[in-house]
Parts: C-alpha cells; structure tokens; sequence
C-alpha cells in the first residue's frame, strides 16, 4: 500500500478521506522521496526506502521535497 504522508502540504480531517488530487499528490511525494533515497545510497530499493521515510522526521521530508521544487 502506499504510505500517505500528511504535513503541510495536506491539511485533512481525520473523518475526511483524501480527494484523488490529494492522494495524487501524496503518492507523487513518495514516489519522489524514494527515488531520491535510492539515489542518495540511503536504500537500496522501494521497501528499504519506505522503510526510511516511515522513521524520518518530517523536517527532512519536507527538505527532501524542497529539493524537487527547485528542479
């Protein structure tokens, strides 16, 4: 399943699922951040890199997403 990963970017009640743009946009944050931690040696594939993203802060999620912004 597809880790959803609520910060600033997805303000969401707890009673209300996400839209498709929300959940589109969660999973094009994931897809980014594990790639990124793939390329960066912190995984080596998919799981490992869930795995991380599971047990990182949310400053360096949100630093990692900074990146990708100024692509």
């Amino acid at each position: 399943g597809s880790f959803f990963y609520l910060n600033k970017y997805t303000v969401l009640n707890k009673k209300m699922k996400p839209t498709p743009r929300q959940f589109k946009e969660a999973f094009e944050r994931q897809e980014f951040i594990t790639k990124y931690l793939i390329d960066e040696g912190y995984a080596e594939n998919e799981d490992m890199a869930k795995n991380v993203i599971m047990g990182m802060s949310e400053q360096w999620y949100e630093t990692i997403l900074r990146l990708n912004e100024k692509v």
